[in-house]
């Protein structure tokens, strides 16, 4: 099986996890699989992530076969949404004395995220990356946009969004604080951003992504008059248990 990839440094990542971390991609103008897994790949330092349709079975058994493991398999939904009635909480836009109150809840309200589920990364450091990546919108670093859930003058949730160039919103994160789950603080925030143009003078067509085992979110997104439109098998490399892998034959 001869398989061609993409290989991009994520220079964020890599200064979190203390470690070379790379995004893979499946394109036909990159390198063979062989040799990546002979360069860039072969260092037990080394973490990659490579996400591959669900239906292509035989590239997702040689992945697993080469030491890459099975992580999640991610969603994606896609529309204009639902009317959503109005709810008691107010939602406006994020502004930077919000930052230590959106970390907390980013660092709190995530538990089905790809480096929650990888049984190799501890939720201690899970819960770090999603807190740094909620925090990255406030430095100009990521994002386009985010909104907060207030009641009774305290952050309860917040949704963070790029503006896509084909002229919809991608819902980049979006987290509920731990006391505020079954308010209906997340349909408040959805609604108010499709409701509010941001391009045009139509509502916004939305896009986000969840994770297959994330039953609650899944849910929510059809409620909220979105469709389900691709899924992917996500898979994370882990240069040393790969390592440990070809060792371990070596001695058969």
């Amino acid at each position: 099986m001869s398989l061609q990839l993409e290989i991009n440094k994520d220079k964020w990542l890599s200064k979190i996890l203390s470690r070379p971390s790379f995004n893979l991609h499946l394109s036909d103008k990159g390198c063979s699989l062989t040799t990546l897994m002979s360069n860039e790949l072969s260092s037990s330092e080394v973490f990659a992530t490579l996400k591959i349709p669900t239906t292509d079975l035989e590239t997702s058994a040689e992945m697993q076969r080469l030491g890459f493991i099975h992580v999640e398999t991610s969603l994606v939904f896609e529309g204009l949404g639902a009317k959503i009635p109005p709810g008691d909480c107010i939602v406006r836009p994020a502004v930077e004395q919000d930052e230590e109150a959106v970390v907390k809840i980013a660092e709190t309200a995530f538990s089905y995220s790809r480096f929650h589920l990888d049984p190799y990364i501890p939720n201690q450091l899970a819960n770090k990356i999603k807190g740094l990546w909620a925090g990255n919108y406030f430095r100009g670093e990521r994002g386009d946009g985010m909104l907060v859930a207030i009641i009774n003058n305290t952050i309860s949730g917040f949704l963070q969004f790029f503006i896509n160039h084909q002229s919809y919103i991608v819902i980049d994160l979006i987290a509920v604080s731990p006391e505020g789950i079954g308010n209906g603080f997340g349909s408040q925030m959805f609604a108010h951003l499709i409701n509010h143009p941001t391009n045009t003078g139509e509502s916004n067509k939305v896009k986000v992504g969840t994770q297959a085992c994330n039953t609650a979110s899944i849910n929510f997104y059809f409620a909220a008059g979105l469709n389900l439109v691709s899924s992917q098998n996500v898979f994370h490399f882990h240069g040393e248990l790969a390592a440990e892998k070809s060792k371990a034959k070596k001695t058969q």
